[in-house]
């Protein structure tokens, strides 16, 4: 019943009162929940420290979704979690985007997107600062 043009907005919303109104110690019963909120509002994230904030949870679903065997949902969270990254990530927050970037690599291999996975491993091979960081990507 909400307008179309108000839905995003909307669990923008929700995703932030969810994110707020839980406690730390309970999100992660709730990730999904909360993961799947923001992403229905992820084009209205304007805030660089949002942004980040909303990769990590994005992050944190991926990996706990491949954990599960649920690739396709893996895959999406981490893909989410490298658009949300954004220009510059590599040299803001190495660790992190090294981290994001092979795993959405893997979950791709996973899923069966290899065009994805030779694209976030190039990528890698591109940014990554030494041998052991690329030695996943090494043909």
């Amino acid at each position: 019943m909400i307008p179309v043009n108000e839905r995003a907005a909307r669990h923008l919303r929700a995703g932030r009162l969810l994110l707020c109104g839980i406690p730390e110690k309970d999100r992660e019963g709730c990730l999904f929940m909360i993961v799947d909120q923001f992403t229905k509002g992820i084009g209205l994230i304007t805030s660089a420290e949002e942004k980040m904030t909303v990769a990590r949870l994005n992050h944190r679903a991926g990996l706990k979704a491949r954990q599960s065997t649920a690739y396709d949902l893996a895959y999406q969270s981490l893909r989410a979690a490298v658009d949300l990254l954004g220009e510059g990530s590599w040299k803001r927050c190495y660790e992190f985007a090294l981290a994001v970037y092979t795993d959405a690599a893997e979950a791709a291999y996973l899923s069966g997107d290899h065009n994805e996975m030779q694209r976030l491993g190039t990528a890698i091979l591109q940014n990554a600062l030494n041998v052991l960081d690329k030695v996943h990507f090494i043909s």
